[in-house]
């Protein structure tokens, strides 16, 4: 059984372990500088270190885009992000750039 969506990202925002790849990662897919520190600051409640603030980036980020191009685009941010060995992981590059290339017919 494939991984839904929510468990990749579950799982990229396990792999981010310091706020350089986080802002990285945060800035590719487009989100505002003062909303990374946030998201940030959440990985830092208490005592403990967690990915929760990351997770929920991800998850945020996740509502200003379709289903069909969700994988797409996190994989090329975290390319971009310099992450590339994260998205060979979890989003298959020959999947996604086959998607990136087929011609769509116009008005669907």
């Amino acid at each position: 059984m494939e991984n839904s969506f929510d468990d990749i990202l579950s799982d990229v925002a396990r792999e981010l372990t310091s706020d350089n790849q986080i802002e990285s990662l945060g800035k590719a897919l487009g989100i505002e500088l003062p909303d990374i520190q946030r998201y940030l600051e959440t990985n830092k409640m208490g005592s403990k270190v967690t990915f929760q603030g990351t997770l929920g980036m991800l998850r945020d980020w996740r509502q200003t885009v379709t289903e069909e191009e969700e994988s797409a685009k996190l994989r090329a941010a975290l390319v971009e992000a310099k992450l590339t060995r994260i998205a060979d992981k979890y989003l298959h590059a020959s999947v996604y750039l086959i998607f990136a290339t087929c011609p769509r017919k116009s008005g669907t």
